[in-house]
C-alpha cells in the first residue's frame, strides 16, 4: 500500500532593495523652507495692510463725525440770527438781534432766546458765558475752531474755515419781486464779508459770485462799484461755510484723496495730501429770522 504524500511549495516576493537611503534631498528641503518663507511673508505682509487700512479708514470715520457734528453745531447757532419776536424794550430803532461781525473766518450775532425785547449777553457780571450770543471764529495759528468763549475749542484740526454772506437791499415796501429776493450780479448771487470786521462801520465791503459748481465766477466785484451804499450787516439774508478738515495724524497708506478744488481767500495747492486725510465740508443757512 502507498502512502500519498503531500508536497507543498512555498512562494516568496522579491523586494528590490533601493541603491540610496530613503529620505529628502538638500535641494528638496531648500524648496519646502523657501515656500514656506514665501508664504509667511505674504501673509504678514497682507495682516499690515489691512492694519494699516483699518486705521485709516477709522481716522477717516472719525474726520466725518466731528465734521458733520460741528457743522450742526454752527447751522443750529445761525438759525437762531436775528431772533427777535417782540419790540426792543429800550425804545430804540433798528434791529434788536442781528450780526455784529460778518467777517470770513470770524462771525458774532445776537438773538432775543427769551422774548423779553433785551439781549442779555451773559448770564452774569461774574460768570462770562454767553446765553444770547454766539461768536464763531478761526484760530490760524493752531488750526481750531472756537465758539463763543469757551476755552475748549469747539473743532481741531481745522485747516481752513471761510463763510460768505448773501444779502437783501430791499425793504419790504419794495415788492415782492426785490424784498426777500438775495442780491445778484449777472444772474448770480452775490457773495460778501467784512474785510475790516474790526471796525465799527458794521458793513459789507468785499464781493463775490459763484458758478453752478461753487466756485468763483467773479472775484470781488466790488472792483466795479455796486449801485449804492455798502449794505449794513442787518441785510445779511443767508451765510455759505466751507469747513476743511484736516486728519490728525498721517496716513499709514498713501493712498489717493479726493482734491479740494475751492475754497475762498485759501490755497488748496499747498494741501499735503500724499500725508494728510482732508475733508470738506459746506451747507448754506438762511436767516428767514433776519427778515423780521
Amino acid at each position: 500500500m502507498k502512502t500519498m504524500q503531500k508536497s507543498s511549495s512555498i512562494c516568496t516576493l522579491e523586494v528590490p532593495v533601493p541603491t540610496c537611503s530613503m529620505g529628502f534631498t538638500l535641494l528638496e528641503i531648500l524648496v519646502a523652507l523657501a515656500m514656506g518663507f514665501i508664504f509667511i511673508t505674504a501673509l504678514f505682509t497682507l495682516i499690515i495692510h489691512q492694519t494699516k487700512s483699518h486705521e485709516d479708514h477709522q481716522m477717516k470715520v472719525m474726520m466725518q463725525q466731528n465734521g458733520r457734528a460741528a457743522l450742526a453745531v454752527i447751522g443750529n447757532d445761525l438759525m437762531l440770527a436775528g431772533y427777535s419776536p417782540v419790540p426792543r424794550d429800550d425804545g430804540g430803532s433798528g434791529r434788536l438781534a442781528t450780526f455784529r461781525v460778518a467777517g470770513m473766518t470770524h462771525m458774532d450775532f445776537t438773538f432775543d432766546a427769551n422774548a423779553d425785547g433785551d439781549i442779555d449777553e451773559k448770564d452774569s457780571a461774574e460768570n462770562n458765558i454767553y446765553i444770547e450770543r454766539t461768536v464763531l471764529e478761526y484760530f490760524d495759528a493752531s488750526n481750531q475752531l472756537g465758539r463763543n468763549n469757551n476755552t475748549n475749542r469747539l473743532l481741531q484740526d481745522v485747516e481752513a474755515f471761510r463763510v460768505l454772506y448773501a444779502y437783501d437791499a430791499d425793504d419790504l415796501g419794495a415788492g415782492s419781486g426785490s424784498y426777500g429776493v438775495l442780491e445778484k450780479e449777472a444772474d448770480a448771487v452775490r457773495w460778501a464779508y467784512d474785510s475790516t470786521p474790526e471796525d465799527t462801520e458794521l458793513k459789507l465791503t468785499h464781493y463775490y459770485t459763484l458758478d453752478a459748481a461753487g466756485k468763483l465766477a467773479g472775484d470781488d466785484v466790488a472792483e466795479t462799484p455796486i449801485e449804492g451804499p455798502d449794505p449794513s450787516l442787518d441785510r445779511i439774508r443767508a451765510a455759505k461755510i466751507w469747513l476743511l478738515i484736516r486728519s490728525n495724524k498721517r496716513k499709514a497708506q498713501n493712498t489717493f484723496e479726493n482734491q479740494v478744488d475751492f475754497i475762498p481767500d485759501f490755497s488748496v495747492r499747498g494741501l499735503d495730501t500724499a500725508n494728510y486725510s482732508y475733508r470738506l465740508y459746506t451747507t448754506t443757512v438762511k436767516f428767514r429770522n433776519m427778515y423780521y
